[in-house]
């Protein structure tokens, strides 16, 4: 289930840099405007969009079922899934966007700390593959 939704997620942040640069590219006033685009666009900015919401939601939901991270961080990203979908359906300011965006990368940032600090088990198979981090 993590796999499904860190795959998703990574996918749509892919995408989201593809619909930034045509936006550059294009010369467009906002990526949101990219909805009265061309069909190319449309399409890579609904990919994206779904993209990030079920990535979102099934790595939330990943994040509170393993139980190894401070469930805030499940919570947060599946509460962004939820107000992307919402405010999807209006006209926003982009600071709104950018506060989601935040708090995405904040909880994203957490889980990453919470692995990096764990101690890491020592296995027959972690040590022949050469996964061990060095002591300091």
């Amino acid at each position: 289930m993590s796999l499904i939704g860190a795959v998703c997620f990574a996918g749509a942040f892919i995408l989201w840099s593809g619909v930034t640069m045509l936006d550059v590219v294009l010369k467009t006033k906002t990526e949101m405007e990219i909805i009265g685009g061309g069909d190319i666009e449309k399409i890579i900015f609904w990919i994206a969009s779904v993209l990030t919401v079920v990535g979102s939601t099934v790595f939330g939901i990943a994040a509170l079922r393993v139980d190894v991270f401070p469930r805030w961080t499940g919570i947060a990203l599946i509460l962004a899934a939820v107000f992307f979908l919402v405010l999807s359906l209006f006209q926003v300011p982009m600071v709104v966007w950018n506060i989601i965006n935040v708090v995405t990368c904040v909880a994203l940032i957490r889980m990453g700390w919470v692995l990096w600090l764990r101690p890491v088990e020592s296995t027959a198979a972690s040590g022949a593959l050469g996964f061990r981090r060095s002591p300091g």
